[in-house]
């Protein structure tokens, strides 16, 4: 029991460390018309929600 609990304790933040710097390539490394697409949609978002304040908006 005491050797898989050492592994799980190693192999876990080492395996938490991976999928961040995995996520974080991923994201930096986006396509410029993802990019410009999230903006987009963001700025859409924002014009809805300045016109109507106290409208649900469903993200």
């Amino acid at each position: 029991m005491g050797s898989l609990w050492t592994l799980i304790v190693i192999a876990g933040p080492l395996l938490l460390l991976a999928v961040i710097v995995y996520g974080w390539k991923k994201n930096r490394d986006a396509p410029k018309w993802k990019t410009r697409r999230a903006e987009h949609g963001a700025e859409e978002l924002r014009e809805d929600m300045a016109e109507e304040p106290d409208k649900k908006v469903d993200l």
